[in-house]
């Protein structure tokens, strides 16, 4: 590293944890936008090493969580027999390891440098992003000088959900100034995207036409018991008393997958919020999700509410939101999350 190639794409550790190392249906989506493009996706040794070590906590905590689930079943059930074949610590390693030998040729590894940790120490005495003010992310100043190096090859796609590489700490408003001055004195090009959704948008090959008004029933059907739970934890701190209302047309986009019969959908669903509560305004919950559309079997997969947030009504103020870190991960081990 750096090669030439037509684009690359480097994932911050948020998103390879998310998308479960692209196993899920958008992380096959972008796989397959990657390799239709001849491309290649950089993993910075920094990010490599933080990945297997989120994923083998997530991993061992599901199987913790499991194993409790399993003691209470026998106990109401009676059924001493119920039993559990859990992968220990070694096996979840061994999983990981064979999922990134099946990426070996579309990824690009690169190496943790003594030159990129004295640029990133550098940032952080300086307080430059994406370090800043009591914000010294050591690991994010080594990600960007990664990222820097692999974009001598050509153009970079940088996917990363931390506010710390946007202007203002503001994922609307595009990389940070001063990292894109860096990047124009470089004469390099860096794009930044939260989420890969945004990132397959830009690739218009990959977009699918699908119908939007059949697929939005299956998916407000399947998203209605996260948002009634939203709502009611809400309404359990005491402030407000909502009434969840009937969705707007939700905003939904697929994109093209290995499988021609298999998209990857991305949303966003608002539904007002009747506030009946006395002296209390009215509010909007958005919630953002994927899932997988089978085509030849008209049916929708895989739904996960990934963001949620409630906003007062007319306002910019969100009075809660929530991201949903990957911690059930009882389905990573087995082939329930894939389509056949």
């Amino acid at each position: 590293m750096p090669n030439k190639f037509p684009f690359c794409v480097v994932l911050d550790s948020n998103v390879w944890v998310t998308e479960h190392l692209l196993q899920t249906t958008i992380g096959s989506a972008a796989l397959f936008a990657v390799s239709a493009g001849q491309a290649l996706i950089a993993v910075p040794e920094i990010v490599e090493l933080e990945v297997e070590n989120i994923l083998i906590q997530f991993g061992e905590k599901a199987v913790d969580d499991i194993r409790k689930s399993i003691a209470l079943l026998k106990h109401l059930s009676g059924n001493q027999m119920l039993s559990f074949m859990a992968p220990n610590h070694e096996a979840i390693q061994k999983g990981m390891r064979a999922r990134w030998a099946q990426l070996d040729g579309v990824i690009q590894r690169v190496a943790f440098t003594h030159d990129h940790a004295r640029s990133a120490l550098r940032r952080i005495i300086t307080k430059s992003p994406p370090s800043g003010d009591n914000n010294e992310q050591f690991r994010d100043c080594c990600i960007w000088e990664a990222t820097l190096e692999v974009a001598e090859g050509g153009p970079v796609h940088l996917i990363t959900n931390d506010a710390a590489f946007y202007e203002g700490r503001d994922r609307g408003r595009g990389l940070a100034r001063q990292l894109e001055e860096e990047v124009r004195d470089k004469k390099r090009e860096v794009n930044i995207y939260s989420k890969i959704q945004d990132f397959l948008s830009m690739k218009k090959d990959f977009i699918a036409m699908l119908d939007t008004d059949v697929l939005a029933a299956k998916i407000m059907q399947a998203v209605l018991p996260a948002a009634r739970e939203i709502v009611a934890m809400e309404n359990d701190k005491g402030r407000n008393n909502f009434v969840l209302g009937q969705p707007l047309p939700p905003r939904i986009q697929g994109f093209a997958t290995p499988k021609p019969t298999v998209f990857a959908v991305s949303f966003e669903i608002i539904f007002p919020l009747q506030n009946i509560a006395p002296k209390r305004n009215d509010a909007t919950l958005e919630l953002e999700g994927t899932c997988s559309y089978v085509q030849n079997q008209d049916e929708v997969a895989e739904i996960d509410v990934n963001a949620w947030s409630v906003s007062l009504t007319g306002s910019d103020i969100n009075i809660s939101t929530g991201w949903h870190r990957p911690e059930r991960l009882g389905e990573f081990y087995s082939n329930i999350r894939f389509v056949k």
